[in-house]
């Protein structure tokens, strides 16, 4: 009877403590945008070091609060796979270049860009990108 009685004490405090879970309301959602070869714009000299190509899209769900306390995922869609921005990758064309996915965010603003090892980034025919915002 002891022992019941010392166990029903020893594990009395569990019966009244609380776990108070705190939901901080995260806002998840997704949004696509097709880049299609007309969109890319040359950044800089062609063949030159500091060579880029960048796609500029209105984003009007990238806002401050976002950039401040949120978060922005990005993923380049590929047919067999999405991968996460950045992303690099290596490619063959006669010789082995090095090519980065990226991308960069400002207030309602979205850009995507390619920066290639030997400073000659092309296009994609067409691409898409799928970006996540958590608020």
């Amino acid at each position: 009877m002891k022992r019941l009685l010392f166990l029903v004490l020893l594990c009395s405090p569990l019966l009244f403590t609380s776990c108070e879970e705190k939901y901080y309301g995260a806002y998840v959602e997704t949004h696509y945008i097709p880049v299609s070869s007309s969109d890319w714009r040359d950044v800089g000299t062609y063949g030159q070091p500091g060579f880029f190509i960048k796609a500029r899209f209105s984003a009007p769900y990238i806002t401050p609060d976002v950039i401040d306390n949120g978060a922005v995922v990005v993923y380049a869609i590929f047919s067999d796979a999405d991968v996460q921005l950045p992303y690099v990758l290596t490619r063959d064309v006669g010789y082995t270049i090095i090519e980065m996915l990226g991308y960069q965010l400002k207030d309602g603003v979205i850009e995507f860009t390619i920066d290639n090892s030997d400073f000659k980034a092309e296009p994609y025919s067409q691409i898409e990108f799928k970006i996540v915002v958590i608020r």
